[in-house]
């Protein structure tokens, strides 16, 4: 992945490889403090047909799990308190405007963000697998 730094890449692809092989990537133990301000994840879908809200809410689950891992400061934990979740659905016109994308952005509540100028922390698009960070 270009422009990310090495550090992240290294931890990313150590993290990647204990999933995959089944091991686990922390110890189990108590559940960290609550931050001031949860992080925020958004998760974006463009398609052609919408999933019910349930399904498209559940089939995310593990890509969150993922993020968890990758990004253990900013996403301690993905209960009530430590993240608020935000998932939105559009129809699109085509196929070759079909995707998904995800923002984790650290900072105040998803409600007070809108309009706001900052840039995500990171912004991950499903469909091309880029991942992009602002250094």
């Amino acid at each position: 992945v270009q422009g990310l730094p090495a550090a992240v890449v290294a931890e990313a692809k150590r993290v990647l490889s204990r999933l995959i092989m089944g091991h686990p990537v922390e110890k189990p133990g108590r559940r960290r403090p609550k931050p001031e301000t949860p992080a925020r994840l958004r998760f974006e879908r463009v398609t052609l047909a919408l999933l019910d809200e349930e399904n498209f809410k559940g089939s995310t689950k593990g890509l969150t799990d993922c993020l968890r891992y990758a990004f253990p400061t900013l996403l301690i934990d993905d209960a009530k308190g430590y993240v608020e979740i935000e998932h939105v659905q559009t129809r699109c016109g085509s196929k070759c405007e079909q995707g998904t994308w995800l923002e984790l952005r650290a900072g105040p509540p998803l409600a007070m963000a809108e309009g706001s100028q900052e840039l995500p922390l990171a912004v991950v698009d499903a469909g091309l697998a880029e991942v992009k960070l602002p250094l």
